[in-house]
């Protein structure tokens, strides 16, 4: 789904402006990033692909409209997956190798602006993938905060009965002191 609607953006606006090449590049990078998914693969590699992915599509001269898509899919889905540390390493090493290839390659003037600005969207995703994670850490603790304050009700009451009953028992054996004699 993701490939489709990467292929006909470009295909809309021009027809003839996806070459081969990008196409190819595209088509393995989408299809190596679906089979990374599927066989539950280390999740670096969910990022390290397309950001290969798009450093090749900037060697061979083409645009990142293909492979930007993917990119920012990639990002937010390893920010869901990783620990926070090695989620803003895989952010700015693919930030890196888009702004690396892009000075490395000289691309045309038209192409640059939309090849960058897949940097401010890696951050914007970045972003979002850390928002989602902070919400589910806070659902995670007040589902624990919910059961503690659960098992706490269930014992203050357990607690309770025990010294009710331990009043009434007391009270008993002393009436049979007393009556006994």
């Amino acid at each position: 789904v993701l490939f489709g609607c990467a292929t006909i953006s470009p295909l809309i606006k021009d027809p003839a402006s996806l070459s081969p090449a990008e196409f190819t590049i595209a088509a393995v990078t989408y299809v190596s990033f679906a089979a990374i998914a599927v066989a539950a693969l280390p999740a670096w590699l969910l990022v390290a692909v397309p950001a290969a992915g798009a450093f090749i599509s900037l060697a061979a001269g083409a645009r990142l409209d293909l492979i930007g898509s993917v990119l920012l899919v990639a990002v937010l889905v390893f920010w869901l997956r990783s620990e926070l540390m090695p989620a803003i390493i895989a952010t700015m090493a693919a930030m890196g190798v888009v702004g690396v290839g892009d000075l490395l390659f000289d691309l045309p003037a038209k192409a640059r602006p939309s090849d960058l600005g897949v940097i401010p969207a890696l951050a914007v995703v970045a972003t979002a993938g850390q928002a989602v994670r902070v919400r589910r850490g806070q659902k995670a603790m007040l589902e624990e905060k919910r059961e503690h304050d659960a098992w706490l009700r269930i014992h203050s009451e357990r607690l309770r009965i025990a010294r009710d009953l331990h009043d009434a028992v007391g009270h008993q054996v002393a009436l049979i002191r007393v009556q006994a004699g």
